[in-house]
């Protein structure tokens, strides 16, 4: 098992010692440059279901919606996660708690919403220079991960 006591720090475990996983799923001959996945753990959190690592070409991210959208799809239509909670999966992510509502109709998983970590503005009006474009000016948002918006 990764070492740490929080996602955050078995995600920077996972970075250090067993990205050659990563690179081996993700990249070609297995994958290709928009792959994306993810890898189940036990929580480190006592109210959580399940944890997370959201693995992709780029690295190993500490939140995605599709992926989590995929994942908690996938494990539900298969049995692999038995939640607390019937229709509710609490996920322990390196961004945090994540909360996964979730519909089933027979064996399939119809619907999935979730409720994200909590976004806010980290950077107003900073100037960033752009080769080929010059400076432009970029807000930095946080949602899971950080987003300059243009």
């Amino acid at each position: 098992l990764l070492q740490g006591s929080t996602m955050m720090e078995r995600r920077a475990h996972f970075l250090a010692e067993y990205d050659w996983i990563r690179t081996g799923l993700m990249f070609e001959p297995r994958g290709h440059d928009v792959m994306s996945g993810s890898i189940l753990y036990p929580p480190t959190r006592e109210d959580c279901d399940i944890a997370i690592l959201f693995i992709e070409t780029s690295g190993c991210l500490p939140m995605c919606g599709h992926g989590t959208i995929g994942t908690v799809t996938m494990a539900i239509e298969h049995g692999l996660i038995k939640p607390k909670t019937p229709g509710v999966l609490r996920l322990d992510t390196p961004a945090g708690l994540v909360i996964a509502e979730y519909k089933q109709v027979g064996e399939y998983v119809e619907e999935v919403r979730i409720t994200n970590v909590p976004s806010f503005l980290y950077a107003e009006g900073l100037t960033v220079e752009c080769p080929g474009l010059g400076e432009i000016t970029v807000d930095v948002a946080y949602g899971g991960n950080f987003y300059a918006i243009v």
